[in-house]
Parts: structure tokens; sequence; C-alpha cells
């Protein structure tokens, strides 16, 4: 009986503690992300860079507007990691009591007590230690995704430039654990000795000087074997996640879809194997303060779990727990909102290459219609290419040419014709054995891609325009997507006029030759490039202003590995899958990728 009892007190414990955990690391998940998210934009709407890059990446980041949101960021983030810790410690003592835990018991005595420390003398540096702590108990995992992610091989090439960057960086990273490991019990002296925290922090480190073997030996032999833990999992959800590829979704993406869902899969998995690795190292730490800073075989009683006055009032902790229930959920919905924004904001990585697909899936489909840009997000691109012009009657259409006997067989000029005469033409007329296909408007366009894929919307600009631009960016901002399109042209006015309707929206400037200096174009955030004009000296240039280069139209492979080699931050390609698989894969992904087909054949 006495056992049975026993089970069902820790499926209570455990139960109980990944709620808290599952609650609490959402809440700053959405709220760190969103506030992050924030702060970048801010930062490099103050810095007045278009894109940040490596060789801007100093003076943007020694500003005063981001040191100060920097300071901000990591603050909350010390506040979450401070009652997150204070709250696992409140957890830990509980776990003796014969009784049940009750979230809502041990979330306001960890707020309570996290409150108590925090404004006690000499405390204020409890959460940035715990932010530390954090960091470093999930250490090692972060370096394994780090390497696991894909970062370009300039980057690397530029930190090899500056030979003191890595030591520097190994150096912190040795002071910072030191402190975190002759500090790992001040918390808990903190709260059960009511101590303050320089107190706590040196009968810390008195502790590990006289266990200082044994301490060392559990907190490697545990973290060795979570290490370990953690790599077959990650191995099994990685084979898994391939065999799934390559055996339920088409063999055209399946690569292209694994290396995709590779990269997320490196970043969440971190983020979730992190907060475990917290909690174990938690209840490891706790354990061996108990055992070596206390020589009795029982829990003292001032070590239980004080009772306080909200435990003692029913009806005010009731009260609490519903404010608090509330104000959980009105955060929850207000950062999701912005969280999901960001998500789309930071679809492509801050360094790296995205990928366009040029007038759509131009090879799948009939270029610049609805098929193509369909082709387009179910073969994985970051970014639609199309172009659009206006028809007689001021309708915005997708169109290249500015005559439509290419596409559609019809010796018209666009602005002869109207919207309602261009629904009789086939715009697959060109595209062998290919369905009628109807030229689509700019507005069909928009509504296909919200939400699903970033576009790039070139501006035709001719004599015979109506407020060309200035429609196709009211049209982008009824559909609220400012963030989600660029706007490119080869004409530089037409640029002007974007940034005079709406200067949040990004445009490119389209060039077909590249020579000078132009890389001060005020109105330009990027550029857009013929793809053999593009060199390692321009793109040094390009990104020392803040800029981007983007290629066009790179459908040799060899050329796109080049791309890929001199760093340029977006490729515009025919063949939107294969220059994926060039530009996400390494040596381990690549044979992997390799292993599967061979199976799959």
């Amino acid at each position: 009986m006495e056992i049975k009892q026993k089970k069902k007190r820790i499926k209570n414990h455990v139960a109980t503690l990944l709620l808290y955990m599952f609650l609490h690391n959402a809440l700053f998940l959405v709220v760190f992300v969103s506030v992050s998210s924030y702060a970048l934009r801010l930062a490099i709407k103050a810095s007045k860079y278009s894109y940040l890059t490596l060789q801007n990446m100093l003076p943007f980041l020694f500003s005063p507007v981001t040191l100060l949101l920097i300071v901000v960021v990591i603050l909350i983030a010390s506040l979450f990691f401070y009652v997150e810790l204070i709250t696992l410690s409140i957890y830990n003592q509980m776990k003796h009591s014969k009784d049940p835990i009750r979230l809502s018991q041990f979330v306001i005595a960890g707020l309570e007590e996290s409150i108590r420390l925090f404004f006690k003398r000499k405390n204020y540096l409890l959460p940035l230690f715990s932010l530390l702590s954090g960091m470093i108990y999930a250490l090692p995992l972060y370096i394994a995704m780090i390497f696991r992610q894909r970062i370009p091989s300039y980057i690397f090439d530029s930190i090899s430039k500056h030979w003191y960057v890595v030591p520097l960086f190994l150096i912190i990273l040795v002071i910072e654990s030191v402190i975190a490991y002759r500090g790992m019990f001040a918390i808990f002296y903190v709260s059960f000795d009511h101590c303050d925290f320089f107190t706590g922090f040196k009968k810390s480190a008195r502790t590990i000087r006289e266990y200082r073997k044994k301490v060392a030996f559990n907190i490697i032999k545990y973290n060795f074997l979570l290490c370990v833990f953690y790599a077959v999992l990650y191995g099994l959800i990685v084979v898994s996640t391939g065999f799934f590829m390559f055996f339920v979704v088409s063999e055209k993406v399946a690569a292209a879809s694994f290396l995709t869902t590779y990269d997320q899969i490196n970043r969440y998995y971190a983020f979730v194997a992190s907060v475990a690795g917290v909690v174990i190292n938690v209840k490891v730490i706790y354990s061996m303060f108990l055992r070596y800073k206390i020589t009795l075989n029982t829990i003292p009683e001032e070590l239980g779990f004080r009772q306080t006055e909200i435990s003692r009032n029913q009806k005010y902790k009731k009260y609490v727990t519903v404010a608090g229930v509330c104000i959980f959920v009105l955060f929850f919905v207000i950062f999701t909102i912005e969280f999901k924004e960001s998500l789309s904001r930071q679809k492509a990585p801050l360094f790296g290459t995205n990928i366009t697909a040029h007038r759509g899936c131009s090879k799948e489909a009939p270029e610049n219609t609805l098929p193509a840009i369909q082709a387009a997000i179910d073969s994985m691109a970051d970014y639609v290419e199309i172009d659009v012009q206006e028809t007689k009657d001021g309708v915005i259409v997708l169109l290249h040419d500015s005559n439509l006997k290419r596409t559609t067989g019809v010796n018209k000029n666009i602005w002869s014709v109207t919207y309602d005469e261009l629904q009789e033409y086939n715009a697959a007329k060109y595209f062998k054995n290919y369905e009628t296909t109807r030229i689509p408007t700019l507005e069909e366009a928009l509504l296909l891609c919200q939400n699903n894929i970033f576009m790039n919307i070139e501006v035709k600009v001719s004599n015979h325009e109506q407020e060309l631009v200035e429609k196709v960016v009211r049209l982008i901002e009824l559909y609220d997507m400012e963030e989600q399109c660029v706007i490119t042209s080869s004409n530089y006015g037409a640029l002007k006029r974007v940034k005079a309707a709406n200067e949040s929206i990004k445009t490119g400037y389209i060039l077909s030759f590249a020579f000078g200096y132009f890389y001060n174009r005020e109105y330009a955030d990027f550029f857009s490039v013929k793809s053999s004009f593009i060199t390692k000296d321009m793109i040094k240039l390009a990104h020392g202003v803040g800029k981007g280069v983007h290629a066009w139209t790179v459908n040799d492979f060899s050329e796109v590995e080049r791309m890929k080699q001199l760093g340029v931050d977006n490729i515009i390609t025919d063949s939107p899958i294969r220059v994926r698989e060039i530009v996400y894969e390494d040596k381990v992904t690549d044979s992997f990728i390799h292993f599967l087909r061979t199976l799959t054949r």
C-alpha cells in the first residue's frame, strides 16, 4: 500500500513539474522572442542600416541604442531564469512532503520567494547570476547545436582573420564557468540561511573547496550521461525524420524538405533539451547541497517548505491563483501575436543565403501565374519573384514582358488591353502541354502568398503606367504584408517613390551591369545583380554600408556554389529545390541524404 502511494505521489510530482516547466518556458519563449525581435528591429532602424552583416556588426553592437536594448533583453531573460531556479528550488523542498504538490502552491511560493530574495540587501545580482548558471547548465548542448547549424563558410573565414576572437570567447567561457561552478550552491544558501548573495556565494565556494572531488565527479557524471542521452535521442529524431521524408514526401523535394526540417530540429531540440538540462542540474545540485551542507539523515524544519501567509490563507490564495492565470493568458495572447510575426521574419537565418524562385517556379508552371507561385511554395523557396505591370484600365497584373506575344501568343502591349480582355488570353500558350491558365492580378498573388512565402515584387515602370508603384504599395499595406514583401526595380526613381509611400518596405535596385561605386544609393536596401558581376569586394562594400546583395538568375550549379561561398544574401533561380540542396548541404547531411536515396531507389 505504501509503495502504491509513493508511486502515485511521484507521478503527481513529475506531472506538476512538467506542467510548470511547459507553462513557464512557453511564456518565456513568446515574451523573449517577441521582445528581442522588436528590440532588433528598433536597433537596426536607429542605426540606419538596411541589413545586418559581418562588416557592420561591430558598429551596430556598440551603438548606444543597441547596448541599451541588449541590457533590457538580458534583464528580461535574467528575471525568467531567476524565477525558474527559485521555483525549482521550492519544488525540490516540497517533494519531501507526503502531500500531493499543487501547481498553484509551489508557483506562488516560488514567486513570493523570488520577490523576497530580490529585494533583500545585496541580492541585486541574483537574477544575472541565475541567467549565467542556466546558460552554463545547458552549455554543452548549445555548443553542439551551434556546430550543427547551417553557418556559412564565409563567416568562419571572417572569424579566422581575427585571431583573437576564438581565444577571447574561450577565456570568457572559462571565467563564466568558474563563477557558475563556485557559486552553484549560492541560491540555496541565500534562501535557507537568510544571507545576502555575496555571503551565499562565499559559503558555496567554501563548500565546493571542501568537497571539490565529489562535487566535480557528480556534475561531470550526470552531465555526461545527459549528453549521451541527448545524442542518442537527437540521432533517433534526425534518422526517423529522414526516413519519413524520403518514404512519404515526394522524391523531388525529399532532400530539400529534410535539409529545411533538419535546421528546425536543431533549433527546437536545443531549446527543449536545454530546459531539461536546467531541471536535472538543479536537482543534482540541490541534492549535493543537502548532502554536503547538512550531515543529517532527515531534512530540518528550516529546510522544508516555509508556510507563508499566502499558503495559510486559502481564500487569498484562490484570488492570487485566478489573477495569475488571467495575467498569464493575457500576456500569452498579446505576445503570441508578436511571436508569430517574429517567426515569419526569422524564417531565414540572420546570416546565410535565401533562395528565390524566379517568376514563380517557372520550370514547373507558366511564369508569373498562380500555379507557378504555388509550385514555388511547394518547393520551399524562401521568396517568390514576380513582375507586375498595369493594364489599360489600371489593374495590376503579373507579367514580365511589356508585350503579350511570348507568353500568350497575342501581339499586344499590356497597356493597350483591359483586364477583362486579358482574361481571354492563355498565359500558358508558350508552355508545352499545360492547361489553360490566365494572367493573375497582384491581389490574387498576395492572397496566395500571405503567410506562406516572402515576395520579391519587381515593378516594370513605363511611360504608360498610372501610379503603378503607389498602387502596389497600397495593396501590400491592405493585406498587412509590409514585412513579407520587398519591391525591386531597374528604375531607381521607382524605389524613391516606394520609400515616399512607405519607408518600412524594403527595396532593391536591379543592376544588369555593376561597375563603380553605387553602394550609397539612399533608396535601395539591397542590390539585385547579375551573378557574373558579383565579386567578394562587391559584397564586402555593400555589407559594409548595411545593404544586401541578391544574385540573378543563377541556374548553373557551380555558380550557385560560388555564390554560396561569397556569401550573397539571396540567390534567384529557376531551380529552387536543387539550389536549396547545394546551399544547405554539408558533409554529414550530404552523406546521410545519399544513403537515404540509395535505400529508396
